[in-house]
C-alpha cells in the first residue's frame, strides 16, 4: 500500500508499506469556485503527479460539480476519495456548472453518496 503525506516543503511523499500487494485507486477532487479565494490547484496536482500518486488522469476531478462527482464514482471503483478545496460548517464547496460559483454540498449528502460505494475505504477531506 502507498500512503502519501504532504511534507513541510509542499511536496507529496509516497511511502511504501511493507507487505503491500496492490496499489489503491484514489479519486482526487480539487475545487476552487470563482466566488472563493483561489487555491493553487495546479501546484497540488503537480506535486501529486511528481510523487507518482495518480493512477490515471481519469482519477482527477478539477473544479467539478456534484453531478460530475456522482458520475465519476459510478464509472470507476475507487478505494480512497481525496477532496482538496474550500468548506464551511454547512458543507464542502464544489463548483456550480452554470455560474462557476460555490455549490455547497452538505456533509450528510456527501456521506450518503460515499456510503453507496463499498470499495471506498477512506476519505480525505483537506479544506479550510
Amino acid at each position: 500500500m502507498e500512503i502519501s503525506s504532504l511534507s513541510r516543503g509542499g511536496k507529496y511523499n509516497a511511502v511504501k508499506t511493507p507487505g503491500a500487494r496492490t496499489r489503491r485507486r484514489v479519486l482526487y477532487i480539487f475545487c476552487s469556485p470563482e466566488d472563493a479565494k483561489q487555491l493553487q490547484l495546479e501546484r497540488e496536482v503537480m506535486a501529486i503527479k511528481e510523487a507518482g500518486l495518480i493512477y490515471s488522469e481519469d482519477d482527477l476531478l478539477l473544479n467539478s460539480d456534484w453531478e460530475a462527482l456522482k458520475w465519476k464514482l459510478c464509472q470507476t471503483r475507487y478505494d480512497i476519495v481525496h477532496f482538496g478545496g474550500h468548506a464551511r460548517r454547512d458543507g464542502m464547496a464544489l463548483k456550480d456548472p452554470q455560474t462557476g460559483k460555490r455549490q455547497v454540498i452538505a456533509p450528510e449528502h456527501m456521506a450518503a453518496l460515499l456510503s453507496n460505494f463499498k470499495s471506498i475505504k477512506a476519505v480525505v477531506l483537506n479544506a479550510c
